[in-house]
């Protein structure tokens, strides 16, 4: 729903965090760089990392550095689940740079899983 506001079906990527390496995200960089003109007028781009905790550490790095440059039609979403959560936000300390950068949003939290569910 939020990769909606921002980009069409055809302007949205989604990527497993454990296939995210440094050469993939070039090249997601480079798919940056140029807007999309949707169907409904959207001109954005949407990348959206599903398992976010299975990010590598070098993976992460080559994230900041991209992150420092994200155009303002481009938006990152990371997503995990209640139980790769803990990984992400507390024990893994390699992505506190990359959290300082990001929203978090608790979605299951905040009684918004059934109606995404039912919007899927």
């Amino acid at each position: 729903m939020i990769a909606a506001e921002i980009a069409d079906d055809f302007a949205t990527v989604e990527i497993d965090a454990e296939q995210l390496t440094p050469a993939k995200l070039a090249d997601l960089e480079r798919c940056m760089a140029t807007k999309s003109l949707g169907e409904e007028g959207r001109h954005g781009r949407a990348f959206i990392v599903n398992e976010a905790h299975g990010l590598s550490k070098r993976a992460i790095r080559q994230l900041l550095v991209m992150l420092e440059r994200l155009p303002a039609h481009v938006v990152w979403i990371f997503t995990t689940t209640c139980e790769g959560q803990s990984m992400l936000f507390e024990d893994f300390e390699d992505t506190s740079p990359l959290l300082s950068r990001c929203l978090r949003f608790d979605l299951a939290r905040r009684d918004l899983a059934k109606p995404f569910a039912g919007r899927a």
